[in-house]
């Protein structure tokens, strides 16, 4: 098979995985609906506030795989780093973009999060995951701390990797993310934005 077909269906495949809106079966199993309590958000910031930590974490793991599991089986089969890129994406796409839900999803946090766990290994993503918890517990606003690592991403990119292909990744999903957030820069700008709260 031509390295074109596996990656048209890796891409889908990435695409329709991370599409899977776990934040909304998680609140169905607690007998909410996520997206009528809180923030409306299916992500894990707001299935914390509505649930607690641990079903965030919960629902934080789940995102994160759905991204780390595809770019990881894409950097196995295929060889052309824009074809590995848009796997890379894809996910976090799908996340965003939902089918199941018109087309609308999360903000596409956790699942950068797993694309930047394949790609920058334990040691690279550990660092950064502390510097973004640490930001997190200090200013206590996931948005913001979000819209951050948004703006790094592609920085840390052309400083380890120095490729095109990567970089691009980086600057495509720096807007991605920020147009997700655009409801969330709009009440930090006005001072209204929710503060998260650390309860389990």
């Amino acid at each position: 098979m031509g390295q074109e077909y596996v990656f048209c269906i890796l891409w889908w495949g990435a695409f329709f995985l991370g599409s899977i809106p776990f934040g909304i079966f998680i609140s169905r199993f607690n007998k909410i609906d996520i997206r009528r309590t809180g923030s409306g958000n299916i992500g894990a910031t707001n299935v914390s506030r509505a649930l607690g930590m641990r079903w965030g974490l919960v629902v934080a793991v789940l995102d994160v795989a759905k991204s780390a599991i595809p770019l990881f089986v894409a950097q196995q089969m295929l060889t052309n780093p824009f074809y590995i890129a848009a796997v890379a994406i894809a996910p976090v796409a799908g996340h965003i973009y939902s089918p199941w839900l018109g087309f609308r999803g999360g903000k596409g946090a956790g699942a950068t999060l797993g694309m930047l766990l394949v790609l920058l290994g334990p040691v690279g993503f550990l660092i950064l995951l502390c510097a973004w918890i640490a930001s997190l517990v200090i200013f206590r606003l996931m948005s913001a701390t979000n819209l951050v690592l948004a703006i790094l991403v592609p920085v840390i990119f052309w400083f380890i990797f120095r490729s095109p292909a990567t970089i691009g990744v980086g600057c495509i999903l720096t807007i991605m993310l920020w147009i997700a957030h655009r409801e969330n820069i709009d009440r930090l700008l006005h001072g209204k934005e929710n503060v998260l709260t650390f309860k389990f």
